[in-house]
């Protein structure tokens, strides 16, 4: 009998870990009795688990309940700060958010899911609940379908089917036909528009950051803030100087993560 591929092998208990981790992470503050009982393991097991993980600082306890430890901020915090685009976009996505008074955001695909990298808000630009570090479906947002734009047919088709197209509101994308049409569009214009597909009264923009060496798209930079804000005129387009401004900033990110 042939060995099977590693590629395909997985421990069982670390994606029960995992499975716990990131139950807790959306669902707690938890008892372990009602987590047990959500993800369908023991008791006994989640029990060991959660032991485990809130030894090395992964998990909080307080008042029998459970939630996500702050030693999860400082391993995030190793990992975007590896991030060459974070480094060279940081400063560029804070001018953004002063210029236009908005919430600006850096943001890269992982696992086929959009992640913020970096969020700079300018006064009362709080509107958007966007929070450092999230995790989204690619086709709700500004930054993911710009993402996905430039990425190949086949990887665009993978994410589709490893994570599917489901709504977050009426006018979320949820047909794979209109999700290529879009993005081709995007292609033609070079900047992606999120209108209210994440949250209703929301509209955002995104240009993506390129590695002039290979291609690639690497991240996106977006501004999003509230419909009366971004958009004017009777055909409601984005304001010209916000999409200036955010193409002007993205350009600026790019040629310092391919020159500096």
């Amino acid at each position: 009998m042939g060995m099977s591929d590693p590629k395909n092998r997985y421990i069982k208990s670390v994606e029960h870990a995992l499975d716990i981790v990131e139950h807790v992470s959306e669902q707690g503050p938890i008892g372990v009795s009602e987590l047990a009982k959500q993800i369908d393991m023991p008791k006994s097991t989640v029990y060991v688990h959660l032991q485990t993980l809130k030894k090395h600082g992964y998990i909080n306890k307080e008042d029998d309940k459970y939630d996500i430890g702050l030693r999860f901020l400082e391993t995030g915090s190793y990992a975007r700060r590896r991030r060459g685009i974070y480094r060279s976009a940081r400063e560029e996505v804070d001018k953004l958010a002063s210029e236009v008074e908005e919430a600006a955001h850096l943001g890269v695909e992982q696992n086929g899911k959009r992640v913020i990298l970096y969020k700079s808000e300018f006064g009362d630009a709080i509107y958007d609940n966007t929070s450092t570090g999230e995790f989204t479906h690619m086709h709700w947002t500004a930054i993911g379908k710009v993402l996905l734009a430039h990425m190949t047919t086949s990887r665009v088709t993978e994410i589709v089917k490893k994570h599917g197209l489901p709504s977050a509101t009426s006018k979320t994308i949820t047909d794979k036909e209109d999700l290529f049409d879009a993005l081709e569009r995007i292609r033609d214009r070079g900047i992606a528009v999120e209108n209210e597909e994440r949250r209703s009264g929301v509209v955002a923009i995104a240009v993506p950051i390129f590695d002039t060496t290979t291609g690639d798209v690497v991240a996106a930079i977006s501004v999003s803030g509230p419909r009366q804000r971004i958009v004017m005129g009777e055909e409601e387009e984005i304001k010209q100087d916000i999409i200036e401004a955010v193409r002007n900033r993205a350009n600026v990110a790019e040629l310092r993560y391919n020159h500096y």
